[in-house]
């Protein structure tokens, strides 16, 4: 298999489409036949399910007569009446095979179909009117009834409409909101000292700004400006969490709406987004990586989104991972590692992913 990273096609959204396809075997004997046989009566096996699967099926055997001379044995499949919601679950498709298992354990005769069962119509059953003439199961040299027991096999492949499950995610557009258009008559504002009266501070170096900009533009800068905090009373305001080139993306953002150096910047603009509370810029941030992704670059992508919050681009990398599940090294040993040592919670997400059964 080829090591070039695979990026995932920049689209609106993701959907991925699973159907959860379920296998069940079965076998009915039926001690007596000829007993039955005789008097002709429908009879019921118990009913039964893949083991997986809380839905029940029913086996029913139903001797019809076509001629003077002619009658056959009728094999159907039914969901179960007392233990299945065949309401919930339709339809169901799949394909259904009978046979009759011999006195030497050989499957005789074997007829298979494919079938769509629906409910509230007259496709609620499966089977085969004409199974196998009965002069045909009764003939000694065939082998078919051993100590006059019949035995009937049953094998189903099948995808209800519960089974069929589709995991997606939300458009990243859909998190952006519309930037007010006043930006671009404040845009001249931006590191310009005129009209400032308050000072960033940024390692050991400073920036004027404007307080009603601030407000306005940033939830975090509101707190401390509109509280009794000493950013308030010294009009200085000293960041020591972020990089200076974070920084300046980060405030122009706020004057402007528009970033540069996205591409370089974005894992280190998102967590100044999330601790600054700027959603849209966020919002950016996570549609910036969300296109990035790749082999290569899932897994610390999701680990990004999980350490600051990033809800939408944390259920694309989960859905990414999922759908190459495939590749050797999106999971490898050492990704395993990093993730039990570092994010535990996270590979449990992985895993549980995998076995998802709705929308994330």
């Amino acid at each position: 298999m080829s090591n070039k990273s695979s990026h995932v096609p920049v689209t609106d959204s993701i959907c991925l489409t699973k159907l959860n396809y379920r296998k069940c075997t079965y076998l009915w004997a039926i001690e007596n036949y000829s007993f039955h046989d005789k008097r002709k009566l429908v009879l019921k096996s118990l009913p039964f399910s893949a083991h997986d699967d809380k839905f029940k099926w029913r086996v029913h055997l139903n001797p019809v007569y076509y001629t003077s001379s002619y009658y056959y044995v009728a094999l159907y499949l039914y969901p179960s009446e007392e233990c299945s919601d065949f309401t919930e679950h339709s339809p169901i498709m799949g394909t259904l095979k009978f046979a009759i298992v011999d006195a030497e354990n050989k499957e005789k005769h074997p007829q298979t179909i494919e079938f769509t069962l629906t409910s509230g119509t007259s496709n609620t059953c499966a089977g085969f009117p004409q199974f196998i003439l009965t002069s045909t199961l009764f003939t000694a040299a065939n082998k078919l009834l051993l100590e006059d027991k019949l035995s009937i096999f049953c094998e189903i492949s099948y995808v209800k409409e519960t089974d069929i499950v589709y995991i997606s995610s939300e458009p990243f557009s859909n998190s952006l909101e519309r930037e007010p258009a006043c930006l671009d008559d404040i845009e001249m504002l931006f590191m310009n000292k005129e009209f400032s009266d308050v000072t960033l501070s940024v390692k050991k170096k400073s920036f004027p700004a404007h307080k009603s900009i601030l407000v306005a533009r940033c939830p975090v800068f509101k707190a401390m400006l509109s509280h009794d905090m000493k950013e308030k009373q010294s009009d200085c305001i000293e960041l020591q969490d972020i990089n200076l080139p974070v920084f300046k993306e980060m405030l122009r953002y706020i004057y402007t709406g528009t970033v540069q150096n996205l591409k370089c910047l974005a894992p280190e603009l998102l967590a100044a987004a999330d601790k600054y509370d700027i959603r849209n810029l966020k919002a950016i941030c996570e549609k910036e990586l969300y296109e990035k992704l790749s082999q290569d670059t899932a897994v610390n992508t999701l680990m990004l989104a999980d350490m600051y919050h990033a809800k939408k681009l944390k259920n694309q990398a989960l859905l990414y991972i999922k759908i190459h599940s495939y590749t050797s090294n999106i999971l490898s040993q050492e990704v395993r590692k990093t993730m039990v040592e570092s994010f535990p919670h996270l590979l449990l997400e992985i895993i549980d992913t995998f076995g998802k059964q709705g929308p994330m």
